[in-house]
């Protein structure tokens, strides 16, 4: 199953054909007539979002989703409400964590559905990385900086006023950038979100080009990202929603609704504590991937679903840090790392592992072609195109080597002796990989004997 979810409607019409489309789509689905028996369903069993209708009064509402987030494992909500720019405003207002126009485009409805369950699962396994007993949990931050966002649209007054709007009424430091800006390695490091507004004057295949381009420098993933589509370039707010956008505005542009997208978006992302997170590359460290590749053992044991752990080498690291420096091989190192994220599925964890050279890519439910297809791109991916040296005219090769091992070679012993099996099979892999011929960039580790 897809995931499972609680509608929340008084039609009985609207709550039949949301059951019809979305079982159909592969999720397990419940229906609930008022905010009070879908609270009684919600404390029987789990769901992963509930859609609610809402009427014109959000006090109700703003009642119900406030308990939703009192129980523990919250569901993600989804208010349907009507379509204008108030409308939109009281769902967030009153505690959704997005909002769609009634009557749901069906379409749109199941891509903002597949990018809330994308952000709920990597919430979830952060949840049980984090337990008790791990270790790992850290004091609450004494205060919380004020979030960084990146406006990618053309220069001039436009700009400014939304800069100046949603400063206003988001709280967070708006700055303007281009999509030329982009190609400046880590330029959005210090960004917690980027927001795509093309031009009201592009045809729909200009305005999916320029997302294009952003989405494929690779260096707004794991950062949030909004895209927002002028009502005329139709059909690209689901095409971007399943591209890897968090969230899209589908209506007339509104400043006001895209601050409350962009709070409603960074209030769902839970930060992994400083101790586990790679000071350079902002990936999560081996102190957060070993214990987090154990416990998904443990889940995935249940379950039987297969995955693949993947050891990645810069092979000529050494000799670019003693060409160039460290300033400069950290440049690169970003920019392989922006490479990287830009082809990994969002289910998929990349580490920076305390090697500087070395990294670790975890592929949920995946098997020998599909882990071979996505090894083959990742090392084309850094090794086809040279690295540019910020501040001079020149650029590095970058050689990439890749180790794969399957979870199904590991079946004996506890989650934790399997996790290490699992790292030294694909880090032998790696290091058995002959750099004479690209077909030999990737190599299939063994269980030993």
């Amino acid at each position: 199953m897809s995931g499972s979810i609680l509608i929340v409607d008084e039609v009985s019409t609207n709550r039949i054909v949301q059951r019809s489309v979305l079982t159909t789509a592969g999720y397990k689905v419940s229906t609930a007539e008022s905010y009070a028996s879908a609270l009684e369903a919600l404390r029987s069993g789990g769901f992963d979002v509930v859609i609610a209708a809402m009427g014109r009064s959000t006090i109700k509402a703003r009642a119900f989703f406030s308990q939703i987030k009192t129980l523990r494992d919250a569901p993600t909500v989804l208010a349907i409400t009507d379509s204008s720019i108030e409308g939109r405003a009281r769902g967030f207002e009153a505690g959704a964590n997005d909002v769609i126009a009634r009557p749901p485009d069906q379409a749109l409805l199941l891509s903002r559905l597949r990018a809330l369950m994308r952000v709920r699962r990597t919430n979830l396994m952060q949840d049980m990385f984090l337990l008790p007993g791990g270790g790992l949990s850290e004091a609450a931050a004494n205060f919380t900086p004020q979030p960084k966002v990146a406006i990618l649209c053309d220069p001039g007054k436009p700009r400014d006023d939304i800069q100046e709007s949603l400063t206003k009424l988001s709280g967070c430091d708006c700055q303007g950038l281009t999509v030329a800006d982009l190609e400046v390695p880590r330029a959005l490091i210090r960004f917690d979100a980027v927001v795509i507004i093309p031009s009201a004057t592009s045809t729909a295949d200009t305005a999916w080009a320029q997302f294009n381009t952003a989405r494929s420098l690779g260096q707004w993933a794991g950062r949030v990202c909004i895209f927002a589509p002028h009502p005329s370039q139709q059909g690209l707010a689901s095409r971007a929603l399943d591209a890897g956008a968090d969230d899209v505005i589908d209506g007339p542009f509104s400043a006001l609704e895209l601050g409350y997208r962009i709070k409603a978006q960074l209030a769902l992302r839970k930060a992994l504590p400083a101790s586990c997170r790679d000071p350079l590359t902002g990936l999560p460290n081996h102190r957060y991937a070993f214990p987090m590749l154990s416990r998904y053992i443990d889940e995935t044991s249940r379950t039987g679903v297969s995955f693949a752990l993947l050891k990645l080498q810069l092979d000529n690291a050494a000799e670019i840090l003693a060409r160039h420096g460290p300033a400069k091989t950290d440049e690169v190192t970003a920019e392989v790392v922006a490479r990287l994220r830009g082809i990994l599925p969002n289910e998929a964890l990349l580490a920076h592992l305390t090697v500087p050279s070395e990294f670790l890519v975890l592929l949920p439910a995946t098997g020998v072609a599909s882990a071979r297809r996505m090894a083959l791109r990742l090392c084309h991916v850094v090794s086809d195109t040279p690295c540019g040296l910020p501040g001079t005219q020149s650029s590095v090769s970058v050689k990439l080597t890749v180790g794969i091992a399957l979870s199904q070679l590991m079946t004996q012993g506890d989650p934790g002796t399997r996790a290490k099996s699992l790292l030294r099979c694909a880090h032998s892999a790696m290091e058995s990989t002959n750099s004479k011929c690209d077909l030999s960039k990737v190599q299939f580790g063994r269980p030993a004997a």
